[in-house]
């Protein structure tokens, strides 16, 4: 994704609502099976021949069930701020 809007930029209002439905469709499955990215950025979004958004980067990830998350994980740009804070995280939020 960094790569295509270095060349590509900027998107089109259309464009960018589309590639954000489609990322907020992938975080919402991820949460719907119980796992946490913990690190969304521009290099963890991959785009494939149709121009479809990928996540990846699975990394930092971690299983979510039920609990709060603690463990300080991430680029500091794209923690959580309770985390900063030494507060535990409800994850999907």
């Amino acid at each position: 994704m960094f790569d295509y809007l270095v060349y590509h930029s900027p998107m089109t209002e259309e464009e960018a609502q589309g590639k954000f439905r489609q990322l907020v469709s992938a975080v919402h499955l991820c949460h719907q099976r119980g796992i946490v990215h913990r690190d969304l950025s521009l290099e963890s979004l991959h785009l494939d021949a149709e121009l479809s958004v990928k996540l990846t980067d699975f990394g930092l990830s971690s299983q979510f069930i039920g609990h709060k998350l603690s463990m300080y994980s991430g680029s500091p740009c794209n923690i959580a701020p309770e985390i900063l804070q030494g507060q535990d995280s409800n994850g999907p939020r």
